[in-house]
């Protein structure tokens, strides 16, 4: 058996066994380290460091709120109950309210479709800015801006540049006449 093979592992059903009662079991998740699984997991984190902060707080400790209601923030949460506060989850959410007194932001969660709450004085939760519509994980790399052989400038291109290789009649010619003579010179050489 290979690491990368399912068992199926049927459950206890009173009934007559279905297709529903039989339950998929990753091997590879039930031989692991809780290390392993620990990096696993993380390595499923999304990246959002390239967006920008929704809330700074101040040396005053006041904080400053970047976002307003029906604004979309993303909210990287991290475990309580767990030894280290390890990373919980990264959601998008839209803003509903913002109680600025206690902290709290309500936030409706899209994909899921439910409600949630926030604290945005807790150092247990990141908040981002999201763009407007889009993947807000996905970071955009900037094309590379180059100045091309042919004289223009834009973003770099796939393969040979034109004009490279381009040569004219005359050099052309040279060059197979040097290479007539450097034939004929081996061949009297040899023979």
């Amino acid at each position: 058996m290979t690491e990368d093979e399912t068992v199926v592992i049927p459950s206890v059903v009173e009934e007559e066994d279905n297709e529903e009662s039989i339950e998929k079991v990753d091997v590879e998740s039930l031989i692991m380290s809780s290390e392993e699984k620990l990096q696993k997991r993380l390595a499923k984190k999304p990246y959002i460091d390239h967006l920008e902060d929704g809330v700074t707080k101040n040396p005053d400790d006041t904080f400053d709120i970047k976002f307003k209601p029906i604004d979309r923030i993303v909210v990287e949460r991290m475990c309580v109950l767990l030894h280290g506060n390890p990373w919980l989850n990264t959601r998008v959410y839209s803003v509903r309210a913002i109680d600025e007194a206690t902290g709290l932001v309500y936030l409706e969660d899209e994909e899921m479709m439910h409600h949630s709450v926030v604290n945005f004085k807790s150092t247990l939760s990141r908040i981002k800015l999201a763009p407007a519509k889009g993947d807000p994980f996905k970071v955009v790399v900037p094309k590379v801006i180059v100045e091309r052989a042919d004289g223009t400038v834009g973003p770099r291109r796939r393969g040979r540049p034109k004009g490279s290789k381009s040569r004219s009649r005359n050099v052309i010619e040279q060059e197979r006449r040097v290479k007539k003579a450097s034939k004929k010179k081996k061949r009297s050489s040899h023979g």
